[in-house]
């Protein structure tokens, strides 16, 4: 599940206050300080400002943290809002990117998808009898033997 932080940086003697907002993939962008909001709300303003750049869909919830706060996708289990989360290297191996593409299917347990290309290949999520996803990291071994 992806998670944004969020942190308040104080005015200097070149830049005013700013807000910015992070994931730990070092996607990151910088707002000015928005004066018409205060608290929560500002963070939030900075959070979806991420998620406008990354094109990231959902609804976020959130939390405060010292220095700031941080905002995670709920699990609406919604494969039109959930994104594939299959990790991959460039550049000879030295650089991890993941897939990003809109999810096709969409494990109930831990809310990680998987596009059509990487449902097979990757990442496998598994239809249970009562018609629900799971994925291979959520499933339990009874489960896993009923399949078979």
């Amino acid at each position: 599940m992806k998670a944004i932080i969020t942190k308040y940086h104080g005015p200097t003697n070149t830049r005013g206050s700013r807000i910015t907002a992070s994931d730990e993939d070092g996607n990151r962008v910088t707002i000015p300080y928005p004066y018409d909001l205060s608290g929560e709300a500002v963070h939030r303003k900075a959070a979806e400002a991420l998620c406008d750049k990354m094109g990231w869909h959902g609804e976020l919830a959130d939390g405060s943290i010292k220095g700031g706060y941080v905002f995670v996708f709920t699990n609406s289990n919604d494969p039109k809002q959930s994104l594939c989360s299959v990790r991959y290297f460039v550049a000879g191996g030295r650089v991890e990117r993941q897939c990003l593409e809109p999810a096709d299917e969409v494990c109930v347990r831990c809310g990680r998808g998987s596009c059509e290309e990487h449902i097979a290949e990757r990442f496998p999520i598994f239809d249970l009898a009562d018609g629900t996803h799971v994925c291979e990291d959520c499933i339990s071994p009874d489960e896993l033997e009923n399949l078979e």
